[in-house]
Order: C-alpha cells, then structure tokens, then sequence
C-alpha cells in the first residue's frame, strides 16, 4: 500500500505578508546599515520620547532654578536637556525594539 501522506504545507510568516519584498529588503537596510526610518510606529514612538523628555526636564528645570533669578531660562535649559534625553532613550527603545523583531525574522 503506497505512502498516502499529503505533501507539507508552504509555510509564509504571517508578520511579513502585507509587506512587499522590496519595502521589507529596504527596511533591513535602512535599519541595519544606513538610511532613513521611513515607519509610522518607529516615528511616532520618537515623537513621544522627545515631546515627554522635554516636558519633564521643562519642569525639572523650572522647579530646580526656581530660587535662582531667572527659573524661566533654567526651565529651557532643562527643557533642551530633557530633550536631548527623549531622543537618545527613543532611540535606543527603538534600537532594541528592532533587534527583535528582526531576530525573529519580522522586517516589517
């Protein structure tokens, strides 16, 4: 009696299905080598960081310089620094957020 098993199905990662092969090698590169990050999600995560890193240091600034003469200026120092914060912790939530997925083999 011959083997009537059928054969195995082609298995396609569900994660990289709506994505074209050209966008998902350009997102590879962009984000292992060089290039812009063209992602709605990654941008919006670095708009969040910046915006709530100025907002703290804004206020840390404010009520740490509120004794001095002038706590308005120690309020935009603060919040330049709070800032410069929000972008290198976005950035490195990204970074990290990316390495996984890309691990996992998702280059979405």
């Amino acid at each position: 009696m011959p083997d009537s098993t059928p054969p195995p199905l082609a298995y396609q990662n569900p994660s990289n299905l709506d994505v074209p092969p050209a966008v998902a090698a350009r997102n590879k590169f962009t984000d292992t080598v060089t290039g812009p990050n063209l992602r709605l999600k990654d941008n919006l995560i670095s708009l969040v960081g910046s915006l709530s890193g100025a907002s703290l240091g804004l206020g840390a600034g404010y009520i740490l310089g509120y004794s001095s003469r002038s706590p308005q200026s120690a309020a935009l120092i603060g919040a330049f620094l709070g800032l410069i914060a929000g972008v290198f912790g976005s950035g490195m939530f990204i970074m990290i957020y990316r390495y996984r997925r890309h691990s996992r083999g998702r280059h979405d």
